[in-house]
């Protein structure tokens, strides 16, 4: 399951992964982001990752794209989850991303909001 929330105010956009990422779930959420970028020029997530059971073959390659396109256009990510291995990635692929990235547990979750909206630097 794949869902997403938006925050006109803030420019950022909230997506919850619990389970299976199918194909049309993605290109949902995906359809949704690129057309706040093409608003906004810059956007903040939050990724709450409650579950992660595969991904669609089709949507994992959409996604590696997406990324890739829209590398500059993200200006923080707010990773939240209790699950260790993904606050492992997280932590592992921050060097990588042009912008700020940091993890915080589900119970941080009003935290990581609140630091998505600020401009302190992680």
């Amino acid at each position: 399951m794949l869902e997403f929330q938006e925050n006109t105010d803030s420019r950022s956009m909230e997506i919850t992964i619990d389970g299976y990422i199918d194909h049309n779930s993605f290109q949902n959420v995906a359809g949704h982001f690129e057309k706040r970028i093409d608003e906004w020029g810059k956007i903040k997530l939050l990724k709450k990752i409650k579950a992660f059971h595969g991904i669609n073959v089709l949507a994992l390659i959409e996604d590696l794209r997406l990324a890739y396109r829209h590398f500059n256009n993200v200006s923080r990510v707010a990773v939240v989850t209790d699950r260790y291995w993904v606050e492992l990635l997280s932590t592992l692929v921050k060097p990588i991303f042009p912008c700020q990235v940091k993890v915080f547990v589900e119970s941080e979750i009003v935290e990581a909001r609140q630091w998505l909206d600020s401009n302190e630097v992680s």
